[in-house]
């Protein structure tokens, strides 16, 4: 009980002042329940509802929070309700969790867990899922329903990446999965020399408007300026759209 008490008290002290124009953010602690079900309903928008250690539960959440935090949850269900000030939902080290979501919570954050499974009512309330170390993780949204897939999840987890990726290190690589174009993608994260996180299709994206608009500006001059040459995509290389297949079965096909 001390050490769920100073971890609190540790929390909150991190949150600091919370958002622009509301008093400060405190913790609501939902911690080592077994075998519960109830409805959260006491929190605020200046609320952090933070669960830990729960196991065989099951949680509705009607009002208001900042934000929601699972951690070392065993067999969870949370029904998300109610308004999340932030927009974002952080599981960390959890194993079966199942989320149904019915509210803008545009980010998802995933670290060191597996078979985590989450709906959304709609993808108008998703921007992003961002993973690490995770096994088993299924997206899905009852208005999108994923090309070549049986019941139209997207399914990705660290086996999948270290066939795309044999480099991948389980607990520091990270991927995001966005809607690029319509369609749900998932991308390698990567750093740029900067520190800067990105991805490689971005970067290569970046690099080239930063080419062409030199390369306009050097013609105003009346300077040529040689096009680099472009980098080739191997066959057997995750595909640059972003489908987390090879690229000799996606762009690349005959």
């Amino acid at each position: 009980m001390v050490a769920v008490e100073n971890q609190t008290r540790d929390m909150n002290a991190n949150i600091g002042s919370g958002l622009p124009g509301q008093s400060k953010v405190t913790t609501f602690p939902v911690t080592n329940e077994y075998n519960v079900c109830k409805v959260i309903n006491d929190t605020t928008l200046n609320t952090l509802l933070f669960f830990r250690g729960c196991k065989d539960c099951e949680y509705t959440i009607d009002n208001y929070t900042t934000k929601i935090m699972v951690q070392e949850c065993n067999n969870l269900k949370i029904h998300v309700k109610g308004k999340i000030m932030t927009s974002v939902i952080e599981i960390w080290k959890c194993d079966t969790v199942d989320i149904d979501i019915h509210t803008k919570t545009l980010t998802l954050q995933l670290d060191l867990s597996s078979n985590i499974n989450i709906v959304y009512d709609t993808k108008e309330h998703y921007q992003a899922l961002i993973w690490a170390g995770c096994e088993n993780v299924q997206l899905g949204f009852n208005d999108y329903k994923v090309e070549d897939a049986d019941d139209g999840l997207f399914k990705t987890g660290l086996v999948q990446m270290r066939e795309l990726f044999p480099s991948v290190l389980d607990d520091v690589d990270q991927f995001i999965v966005r809607f690029i174009k319509g369609k749900l993608r998932l991308e390698r994260v990567v750093r740029l020399q900067n520190g800067y996180p990105t991805t490689e299709r971005e970067a290569r994206e970046f690099d080239q408007r930063q080419e062409e608009a030199l390369r306009k500006l050097a013609e105003q001059s009346g300077i040529k300026i040689k096009p680099k040459p472009t980098k080739t995509v191997g066959r057997n290389d995750p595909c640059i759209c972003g489908s987390v297949r090879k690229y000799k079965k996606c762009c690349g096909a005959v």
